[in-house]
């Protein structure tokens, strides 16, 4: 896995998903027909205020590429219409056995803030140019498996 740079602050997610698909970020912004940058929340604060990009693009977009991605969500759960919630039990120990047979993409929440890395099965390739180990520096909320390790 090559890490790549994301140019601005919203654009980390098809950066990430360019590192685990090994294609250029630039492949995947074409695909979507926008760089993300509109603004759509005018009150809020940069990056926050962007469109940015959306998981189902990225699916799509490998979709279209000949490649597979599947969710894996940390904590997921189903609630009905009067608001109560269930949890499937233990699913946190599942997403560690699918990070350890996938290459793929962390999305979660750094300091608060969404985020989008690369994840090769032992590191983690950050759209902000750095690589390191897995950490608590991201709380992680979905796995994309992208590609298998075999």
């Amino acid at each position: 896995m090559h890490i790549q740079r994301q140019p601005n602050g919203w654009s980390c997610l098809p950066v990430a998903f360019a590192m685990a698909l090994d294609v250029h970020y630039l492949e995947i912004i074409g695909f979507c027909g926008h760089d993300g940058s509109e603004i759509v929340f005018p009150d809020d604060v940069d990056p926050h205020r962007r469109r940015a990009f959306h998981a189902q693009e990225m699916l799509t977009f490998a979709l279209h590429s000949g490649k597979f991605v599947t969710p894996i969500e940390k904590r997921p759960s189903s609630m009905n219409k009067y608001g109560s919630l269930f949890a499937l039990p233990e699913q946190e120990l599942y997403i560690r056995d699918f990070m350890s047979m996938y290459t793929g993409v962390i999305v979660g929440h750094v300091r608060g803030n969404p985020h989008a890395v690369a994840w090769d099965g032992n590191l983690i390739y950050d759209p902000n140019g750095t690589s390191y180990e897995m950490s608590d520096k991201i709380n992680t909320e979905i796995f994309f498996a992208c590609n298998s390790k075999m």
